[in-house]
């Protein structure tokens, strides 16, 4: 509230009553507390050296810094100087205060030029190339035109037309696990695709296929079990799809955009594959009697599926137990070592070593393994570990 004094009231002092109205620098302006504020305030600034002095007011209930505008006197007619209106997009000078809170467009829907000319009419006057912007309407590389519009090229900055983007067509197909299995066991695969239409147009038909021979094309009832049957070879799944034309788009200004539009086709998914492998054999035994026949081999404690090059073959031999079997497929190198591990040391040189025709699961073909063996004429009074490195 306004402190009133009296209209008979004479003062003989030559400044102001109020030291606020009248400070030396643009710092000291901005140093008046904010509980000394008000809307309606105004502040002179005496400036130094040249600079002439600067009148500024708080029109609005925005006491802070930003809330000054400056003030002109001009032929005896109190002018607002222009206001910075920035958003982090764009910025122009404005001379009504209200537009500063406006919404972008409208801001500059009220530029005009010193000539009256709209942001409409008013042209760029010189090429740009447009080096960093994230409007997709003016890419990296391209330029603006000195006869574009400021206002045409503000809309592409602001207000840019999106084109639709089109998604082409998912389809996978998953299977039952473990993918891979001992040679001449029987398996029965469950396969499973995944149609996800997209912007495609709708499924017409699908086929599921075995090592390229169609099997199942019965989408609605998807999932596919396959007959039990004996891995002896690679088996690969797939499926394929054909779709049809997908529907057209429209762009950010509600215009259809053909462009890119998915057409009929056809998709294949991935390929899940069912392999066979050979596995390795190792145990501990008490005789080496019948050590080179298939069944004396397969009966082994242990088996490990697919061993490779690297691969570490362990046996633990009990208490009282008088040796050990090691078996794998010939086809693989002979063991860098194999470590009896209360010793630390490498005993390779102590072992037998045959090749045995071991056969696959169920009877299968049977292939050339290497066999390392050692039996002693005694128990293993302590309980020992074995590990052969192929």
């Amino acid at each position: 509230m306004a402190t009133v004094f009296p209209s008979s009231m004479i003062t003989s002092i030559n400044r102001p009553l109020d030291e606020k109205s009248n400070v030396l620098t643009i710092e000291k302006r901005n140093a008046i507390p904010m509980a000394q504020r008000y809307r309606g305030m105004i502040v002179v600034v005496q400036n130094e050296g040249d600079v002439p002095p600067q009148l500024f007011w708080l029109p609005t209930d925005d006491l802070m810094n930003t809330g000054w505008i400056g003030i002109s006197m001009q032929s005896g007619v109190i002018e607002a100087q222009d206001v910075l209106y920035d958003n982090g997009l764009f910025k122009t000078n404005i001379t009504n205060v209200q537009d500063a809170i406006d919404n972008l467009v409208e801001v500059i829907n009220d530029i005009t030029s010193s000539d009256g000319r709209t942001a409409q009419q008013v042209e760029i006057g010189e090429d740009i190339p447009v080096t960093n912007c994230i409007s997709p309407e003016l890419p990296v590389g391209s330029t603006v035109s000195t006869n574009d519009s400021v206002w045409d090229v503000l809309k592409k900055i602001l207000n840019p037309n999106i084109s639709p983007t089109y998604i082409q067509p998912v389809l996978t197909l998953s299977g039952s696990v473990p993918l891979q299995h001992e040679i001449g066991e029987f398996i029965m695969p469950e396969l499973t695709p995944t149609w996800v239409q997209n912007d495609a147009g709708v499924l017409i038909e699908y086929r599921l296929r075995m090592n390229g021979t169609v099997i199942h094309t019965d989408f609605i009832s998807s999932i596919h079990i396959e007959n039990s049957f004996q891995l002896t070879e690679n088996v690969t799944y797939n499926a394929q799809a054909e779709y049809g034309q997908g529907i057209i788009k429209e762009d950010s200004d509600g215009e259809l955009k053909p462009l890119g539009r998915i057409e009929a086709g056809t998709i294949t998914s991935n390929n899940v594959n069912y392999m066979p492998q050979r596995k390795a054999f190792f145990g501990h035994v008490d005789s080496d009697e019948d050590i080179n026949t298939s069944d004396y081999i397969r009966e082994l404690a242990d088996s490990l599926l697919n061993p490779v090059s690297g691969t570490k073959l362990n046996i633990t031999v009990p208490v009282g137990r008088r040796g050990m079997c090691f078996a794998y497929p010939a086809i693989l190198p002979s063991p860098s070592s194999i470590i009896q591990q209360s010793l630390n040391f490498d005993i390779k040189e102590s072992f037998s070593f045959i090749i045995v025709s071991v056969d696959g699961a169920n009877g299968y073909t049977g292939v050339d393994y290497r066999i390392y063996y050692l039996v002693s004429e005694f128990a293993y009074p302590i309980q020992e570990t074995f590990i052969l490195t192929i």
